[in-house]
């Protein structure tokens, strides 16, 4: 009786302190290959002369990441390929027109080198832009391959938020 009272309170004591906050970051390991379904959508307005067109844009793939090396401090080189894209866009003009397109590629991407921080933030992209292969570009901004964790401690509930630039591949 006395060693279950000794472990009911010792659940008990570790359940009421406090959670103490901690720094995160990935871990990435060379070798290491990673496959995603990728599915995106977005819409922006594109001004063409003096006519605004808004535009939708539904994009999915198929995503392998691959870490070719990792640096002593955590910043991986990677790879990544994207292949059986489709990308359907919508657009809608100034007199109420709409137009759909849907552009269909099996073959995948040329692979992109990418240099991630353990942290998340993409800091190279080397190689092809995948953008030169992209519909209006749509790609350009997708290399965001993990979320991008805080520079402090946190601890589970916290909400955190991070600013940061990053030049956007293919142009402004």
């Amino acid at each position: 009786m006395r060693r279950l009272t000794a472990v009911a309170v010792l659940l008990v004591a570790c359940g009421i302190l406090p959670v103490h906050a901690q720094a995160i970051s990935l871990a990435f390991k060379q070798g290491e290959q990673f496959k995603y379904a990728l599915h995106f959508t977005g819409t922006f307005s594109a001004h063409i002369g003096a006519v605004l067109q808004d535009v939708k844009i539904d994009a999915k793939a198929r995503e392998t990441v691959a870490t070719t090396a990792v640096e002593s401090d955590g910043t991986a080189d990677m790879t990544l390929t994207l292949s059986d894209l489709t990308i359907t866009t919508t657009g809608k003009a100034a007199d109420g027109s709409t137009t759909t397109s849907t552009t269909t590629q099996t073959n995948a991407i040329p692979p992109q080198q990418l240099k991630v921080a353990p942290d998340g933030r993409i800091l190279s992209i080397n190689g092809q832009n995948i953008s030169s292969e992209s519909p209006f570009g749509v790609l350009t901004g997708s290399y965001l391959v993990y979320a991008v964790l805080p520079d402090s401690a946190v601890k589970p509930g916290d909400k955190w938020s991070k600013s940061y630039d990053q030049a956007q591949p293919g142009g402004s």
